[in-house]
């Protein structure tokens, strides 16, 4: 199964063609095929370890290492194919795929299961499922905006309820505590230094959902906006980076909506504002990117030059 998923995801799926063929097929068909072939290792693979009277260490580290390539695969495909409507794609089906994978992967530590096989990558998963539940606050948050009819959803609620602070759960019960000297109560200072040190992905997730809570949207931008490496490699610290920002790309609107809101209560009284000043704090690479949200909600520009006035009025044409 491992090398069928290596197969579907690094041949099939980044050159949307398979060995020996000619034609390269679209992204969205790519992806109807995949999909359904890692629908039936998902099966097996549940099967198999249902079948199975004992798992060994290194048979929970193949099964981790499977469903973090799926968990990965579906954020980033989610993302590549958010624009599509439900008649293109089954976003029903891709939903489904992303909670299964996530929590299978979750399952893995039940029981005594935590204590073997490989764990290296549960920062980088726990940070995802803290990033989409992120996604999902946000979204059930902004009432401005009306709701998809396509079966699309943003982000992927975490278990211990709707608010922000159920992603805190991840931690507490994924991640082996430190014994005090009251049997399993983790010891306070011990456990904050574990987090910060052996889980700075989580931790930055972390972050990211305390700005969203009070309402720094600016830090939450700052946070989000992706550190590009100049000679145009992409490590595993830069997957991570990108795979993050899939997670919550599709609440980033509302986020900048909200906080045009701020933006307008705080100096505004109907005037004008300054398209540079409007892109910087939006993280913006262009000030003219700024105009269609700026009509979106209503807000008058004041352009620095009429070069870029045409350029924005261009843009909003087409």
């Amino acid at each position: 199964m491992e090398v069928s998923v290596d197969y579907l995801l690094g041949v099939i799926y980044a050159k949307q063609q398979s060995d020996g063929m000619e034609e390269q097929f679209s992204l969205v068909k790519t992806v109807n095929f995949v999909d359904d072939r890692l629908r039936a290792v998902q099966v097996d693979l549940t099967t198999s370890l249902g079948s199975m009277d004992e798992v060994h260490g290194y048979e929970w580290t193949i099964v981790r290492g499977i469903q973090v390539k799926l968990i990965r695969y579906n954020a980033l495909t989610q993302y590549l194919l958010s624009n599509l409507g439900g008649g293109k794609y089954e976003w029903k089906f891709a939903h489904t795929a992303l909670t299964t994978a996530i929590s299978s992967y979750f399952e893995s530590f039940n029981g005594n299961n935590g204590d073997t096989g490989y764990k290296g990558d549960l920062d980088e998963i726990m940070s995802y499922a803290a990033l989409l539940h992120i996604a999902t606050v946000v979204k059930m948050r902004e009432m401005a905006l009306p709701q998809t009819s396509t079966g699309q959803q943003c982000g992927l609620a975490a278990d211990g309820g709707e608010g922000m602070s159920a992603i805190l759960g991840l931690f507490r019960k994924y991640v082996k505590s430190t014994k005090g000297s009251k049997g399993d109560v983790p010891e306070l200072v011990e456990e904050n230094d574990m987090c910060r040190l052996q889980y700075p992905k989580y931790q930055w997730a972390l972050q990211v959902a305390s700005a969203v809570e009070t309402g720094s949207l600016v830090l939450v931008l700052r946070l989000l906006n992706p550190k590009v490496h100049g000679n145009g490699s992409i490590d595993t610290e830069e997957r991570w980076r990108i795979i993050s920002r899939c997670c919550v790309a599709q609440v980033i609107p509302m986020l900048r909506i909200d906080l045009m809101r701020q933006y307008n209560k705080s100096f505004g009284k109907g005037e004008k504002v300054k398209d540079t000043d409007v892109s910087g704090f939006h993280m913006l690479q262009y000030s003219y990117c700024c105009a269609p949200l700026c009509n979106l909600i209503q807000t008058s520009l004041k352009y620095p030059s009429l070069h870029i006035c045409s350029i924005c009025q261009h843009q909003n044409q087409q």
